[in-house]
C-alpha cells in the first residue's frame, strides 16, 4: 500500500466555543470549493526560537490546501518571500524564516527581531487568512 495516499493530517477546529477534530486526507477533503483561496490550517512548527532565525535554520511549513502546483507568494508581516513550490499535492509549503525583514523605504533591512507575524500565502486565486507565527 502507497503510505502517502493513505497518510492523514489532523485539522483540529473551534465552533461556537466547542473544540472539534476531523481526520483529513491531505488533497481529498479540501474545505474550501475548487477555484477559491488557499486554506491556510496550521503552521508547523507555530514558534521558532530567535537563535535559529539568525543562524537561517528555522524552517516552517504551512498546512493546508488549496495551494496549488504553481508558485505562491508568502508574507511574514512586512517580509515578502517567494516565490515558493507547493508539495503534496498542493497542501504543503516550507519556508526558511528570513533572518532580515525589510524595514520599508529606503532604510536598509533590519534583523528579524522576536515577536509575532502573520503569515499569509497568495496564490493566483487570492490570499489565505492569517496565521500567527512566534519568534522567541
Amino acid at each position: 500500500m502507497n503510505r502517502a495516499a493513505t497518510s492523514w493530517s489532523l485539522v483540529v477546529g473551534t465552533t461556537l466555543g466547542l473544540a472539534g477534530c476531523a481526520m483529513l486526507r491531505p488533497a481529498e477533503h479540501c474545505p474550501t470549493p475548487p477555484g477559491s483561496a488557499p486554506v491556510l490550517l496550521a503552521l508547523r512548527p507555530d514558534s521558532v526560537a530567535l537563535a535559529a532565525v539568525l543562524e537561517e535554520r528555522a524552517t516552517v511549513t504551512l498546512v493546508g490546501c488549496g495551494f496549488g502546483d504553481g508558485p505562491v507568494q508568502l508574507s511574514m508581516g512586512a517580509a515578502r518571500i517567494g516565490p515558493l513550490t507547493p508539495t503534496d499535492a498542493g497542501t504543503r509549503v516550507r519556508f526558511v524564516v528570513p533572518a532580515a525583514i525589510a524595514s520599508g523605504g529606503e532604510a536598509p533591512p533590519m534583523t528579524t527581531p522576536a515577536g509575532t507575524y502573520d503569515v499569509v500565502l497568495t496564490t493566483a486565486r487570492g490570499p489565505s487568512r492569517a496565521r500567527t507565527l512566534t519568534v522567541y
